[in-house]
């Protein structure tokens, strides 16, 4: 038979590494050190076999940083420094950092518990990803705005892009044509006044607005805002357990606006990120104008689950008018590879049938944004941080219904708050276990979930009394 060797190294083989601006990316042939916990690089593998080592990283209390945007590199920052890598391509990025996550965590988890004679195991780890879970959806919570579904990650963010998208169109309109236009953002901003075109009669069929335009917006609907209803259900015609769908409405009754949207997560695993592609879309309908502006969500990111959790939103979202012809393109901007800013966001507004934009927006989704427009005039176009905010009024959790939201989940914030992570994880185990088990039985007996607020139309979720349907019809 032949001798087996015992390996120190569990993967080895090339990478580029970034030295400095004027050298950039150097090829370099790479060994991991699974029990010296050290990643070494030598300038071939050549040099590697006869042990002419160029330089290492020890991955001791080590953290690997993603870029989600850019597929093949990733970095590792020890000890105040970090270091830049380049993969060939994702999925031999991917293979480097299971690698590396493994050998980081052994090593850290045996420096932090080495004084507590304590021994790691795989249920170790198993705790810190939920530990991080759970603390990335307090952070996902801080996002939302006025709505108790876990789902909705970038609400918020869409309310400044209604306003952005409201102040545009109504300066466009003394040049061009009066029109209202809705843009992409939460929804606490401040009464804005425009001069609009009156429309004879509103359509009778709420679920006709969200078949009108394939694509979403969202829209700020002024100071009063009233949340009538949400819902979470689950995709009619996926295969497994189905994923939850969120959908949710709102309205200002004063302005005669109103928002119906509806969205399902899919979420990956990226090296020491979480992403969460956001689907589905939204309709904001000003009812007096009979115009309803279709809007899409940006994606979002929990980033360094595993150190200090922070959120960023990332991807292009849309916003269009079918009755109007504008539209608009949003970009949520993640934080780029080397330095940058985080939270940027740039966006462009169309008149009907413009290729180029007459309005340009770009600065912070959640701090201040510029707008430059096709005159050459650059604005100061809004501080968010100086919009007020709106709290949310609910029930008392005795006088709520067994299937919302704060009482089905009040085990699991109440121990969050107390910082309670096992049992707050517990809670979530178990609650998400009986609903498995309900849906199953459900399956079995071939029913079908039936929801209180919302009705299912085509591939959309839509109100059953909006504020559409409860006006009445006017007559020039």
């Amino acid at each position: 038979a032949k001798p087996v060797v015992k390996m120190a190294s569990i993967m080895e083989g090339p990478l580029s590494k970034w030295t400095n601006v004027m050298k950039g990316w150097q090829y370099r042939w790479f060994v991991l050190d699974y029990n010296a916990g050290l990643l070494s690089y030598y300038t071939s593998k050549d040099k590697m076999m006869r042990g002419s080592r160029r330089g290492c990283v020890r991955l001791k209390g080590a953290v690997i940083g993603i870029d989600d945007e850019d597929d093949s590199t990733f970095t590792i920052t020890v000890d105040q420094k970090t270091f830049h890598f380049q993969a060939r391509d994702a999925d031999e990025r991917e293979k480097w950092i299971h690698a590396l996550e493994g050998t980081i965590l052994r090593h850290t988890l045996q420096l932090q518990e080495a004084e507590a004679g304590f021994v790691p195991s795989v249920q170790d780890f198993d705790k810190k990803l939920s530990e991080a879970d759970a603390y990335l959806q307090i952070l996902i919570d801080q996002l939302k705005v006025g709505f108790d579904h876990k789902n909705i990650h970038c609400f918020k963010m869409q309310h400044h892009f209604s306003l952005f998208f409201y102040r545009s169109l109504k300066v466009k309109a003394s040049t061009i044509n009066p029109v209202d236009g809705i843009y992409q953002p939460p929804l606490e901003i401040p009464v804005v006044n425009t001069t609009m075109p009156t429309q004879a009669a509103l359509p009778t069929d709420a679920s006709q607005v969200c078949k009108s335009d394939q694509r979403p917006s969202t829209l700020p609907v002024g100071p009063i805002v009233t949340v009538m209803g949400s819902l979470q259900t689950s995709t009619p015609n996926s295969t497994g357990e189905p994923p939850p769908i969120s959908a949710f409405y709102a309205e200002c009754l004063n302005r005669k606006i109103q928002f119906n949207a509806h969205i399902w997560t899919k979420s990956k695993f990226l090296g020491m990120s979480i992403g969460v592609h956001n689907i589905g879309q939204g309709c904001v309908s000003c009812l007096e104008h009979d115009e309803h502006y279709i809007l899409t969500f940006p994606n979002g990111y929990g980033r360094s689950i595993l150190t200090v959790p922070w959120v960023e939103l990332g991807g292009e979202c849309n916003i269009s008018c079918s009755k109007s012809g504008y539209s608009a393109n949003i970009v949520f901007h993640t934080k780029p590879f080397y330095g940058g800013k985080k939270h940027r966001i740039t966006a462009d507004i169309f008149a009907p049938n413009d290729k180029k934009s007459f309005c340009s927006i770009e600065g912070e989704w959640n701090g201040v944004m510029y707008a430059k427009w096709a005159t050459g005039e650059n604005t100061a176009f809004i501080d968010t941080k100086k919009i007020g905010i709106v709290k949310k009024k609910v029930r008392k959790l005795e006088d709520q219904l067994d299937y919302e939201s704060r009482r089905l989940w009040r085990d699991v914030t109440v121990n969050l708050k107390l910082k309670d992570i096992d049992a707050a994880t517990d809670a979530k185990h178990r609650l998400e276990e009986k609903q498995r088990a309900e849906a199953r039985e459900r399956k079995e007996k071939e029913q079908q979930w039936e929801t209180r607020l919302f009705h299912e139309d085509g591939e959309c979720w839509v109100y059953d009394e909006p504020l559409l349907k409860r006006l009445p019809t006017q007559r020039p």
